[in-house]
């Protein structure tokens, strides 16, 4: 299966659907996904495009109102997530994920589905501090400060994806796997160290100062990269190129399960005065897992915006929810806040529940809530209309914010779920009752990062607007810290 991830599209959808089509031409093969990392610009009409966080004169409807309105289909399966430049209004509709036009799915708030044997999750928003702890308080119409807190990062998407199983192989339980994905539209903090830093520096003079200070990026993000460990991480938001290669170490446990009883029967049966450590696991019981960064431009002229990786398929292509993920999202209801006081996630010492990495029983209590159907069903239906281009240029200091609506496709997950809509909430709805409480799940295993040289060696291409260039080489994403 081929993927084409894309940086930031900046609603040039045209261009991106063209460029992939072309690529496909000029090398003979089909693309199967596209994912793109923010910055979607789903602008439905005028009263959308209001709901952006930009200065008037940059306002401008571009494409995806076309494929809305049923004129134009996106001709691969396009999967992404929120930026700092969207139709909050229309995002805020799918907290869950969900259609926003035919073949165009949103991945909400965060989320993880599944795709031909992949697991592809995601974070959309920024990372900023003063808003983190506060719940999803705005609607519309926004004000000049809720515009843009629309979009930030809150600490619950965060804790809810921290719940998601660790990729270390446990018997039964459902896993990543190797081809696993991460989206985020800013950078984890930190990944600069473990790619071309100097290079970056130099085409991004005004990085340095946070480079050095190593606060360039979301901290948020940082904290996943070291929980989740995906093989592949996806962003976009500071417009340009870079590589970079984790190496997380982890510890196997069926090998440390030997040494412990290896080390076991030798403490019983040990001459005195000889040192007990020597027959310690120590760190040669780790193996090594990866994660391959790569941050791609936006979408223009002579600008390295998208790339096309290629990853095994076991399963058939159709898109699913993870039941895991699902799961995750029924035990945590409970914790959903719409107000903007500060609001701290539970956490070691509470008297409630604080880890919800669900167990089976929890699992399979999902699915059957889904009547054993995970396929994310193709419900998509406009709320609003499309806009019309025979009106003209809009106006834009003249439209008026909508009022907030809500969603058929959110109400029905909803339902199934027995968990609340955000929105809904916000017009006055009252919560569901929390879900019970489940047994605690076990820790997941201490990671620690190490710096590494190793390159991405999977066949990749790198696709220029200009130049639709076709590349195998691993030299291309190596890098030498």
């Amino acid at each position: 299966m081929r993927i084409a991830v894309e940086g930031c599209s900046h609603g040039e959808l045209d261009t991106i659907y063209n460029v992939i089509q072309r690529l496909e031409q000029l090398h003979s093969f089909k693309v199967d996904l596209l994912l793109c990392c923010g910055d979607f610009q789903s602008v439905r009409n005028e009263q959308d495009l209001k709901c952006m966080a930009c200065p008037i004169k940059y306002m401008s409807m571009h494409d995806f109102h076309r494929y809305h309105s049923g004129e134009k289909k996106a001709p691969v399966l396009t999967i992404f997530i929120g930026g700092n430049h969207e139709a909050s209004n229309y995002l805020q509709e799918l907290p869950y994920g969900g259609w926003v036009a035919p073949n165009i799915y949103y991945l909400g708030y965060a989320g993880v589905v599944r795709y031909g044997g992949l697991r592809i999750g995601g974070l959309s928003g920024i990372y900023k501090g003063p808003d983190y702890l506060k719940g999803h308080y705005e609607k519309t119409p926004y004000n000049n400060s809720s515009i843009r807190s629309v979009y930030h990062v809150r600490n619950l998407e965060v804790f809810r994806l921290k719940q998601v199983r660790s990729m270390l192989p446990r018997k039964g339980l459902p896993l990543s796997g190797d081809h696993d994905i991460f989206m985020t539209h800013d950078w984890p903090r930190g990944i600069y160290h473990h790619g071309p830093k100097a290079r970056l520096m130099r085409q991004k003079k005004h990085f340095r100062d946070e480079i050095e200070s190593n606060t360039l990026g979301s901290r948020a993000a940082e904290e996943l990269l070291k929980k989740l460990r995906p093989k592949y991480w996806f962003s976009g938001h500071l417009h340009v190129r870079f590589p970079a290669v984790l190496k997380h170490k982890e510890l196997d446990c069926a090998l440390f399960m030997v040494c412990v009883a290896v080390w076991g029967r030798w403490q019983g049966c040990h001459t005195p005065g000889r040192s007990d450590s020597s027959a310690a696991p120590d760190e040669n019981t780790q193996t090594i897992k990866v994660t391959k960064f790569l941050a791609l431009d936006k979408c223009l002229p002579r600008r390295d915006f998208l790339q096309v990786i290629e990853v095994p398929s076991p399963d058939p292509l159709e898109l699913s929810y993870d039941a895991e993920w699902l799961t995750i999202l029924r035990l945590t209801n409970h914790l959903l806040s719409v107000s903007d006081k500060t609001v701290y996630m539970p956490g070691p010492g509470s008297s409630e529940r604080y880890q919800f990495t669900p167990s089976q029983e929890e699992i399979a209590e999902t699915v059957r809530s889904m009547d054993g159907n995970l396929r994310i069903p193709l419900n998509f239906a406009p709320t609003v209309d499309s806009y019309k281009e025979a009106r003209g240029k809009p106006r834009m200091d003249l439209v008026q914010m909508p009022q907030p609506q809500l969603n058929p496709q959110t109400t029905a997950l909803c339902e199934r779920l027995c968990v609340d809509d955000p929105l809904s909430l916000l017009q006055g709805n009252k919560q569901r009752p929390a879900a019970a409480a489940a047994a605690s799940a076990s820790a997941s295993p201490r990671v620690g990062f190490v710096t590494s040289s190793s390159s991405i060696n999977d066949s990749e291409l790198n696709i220029t607007m200009e130049t639709s260039k076709l590349s195998t080489n691993p030299d291309e994403v190596r890098y030498s810290p």
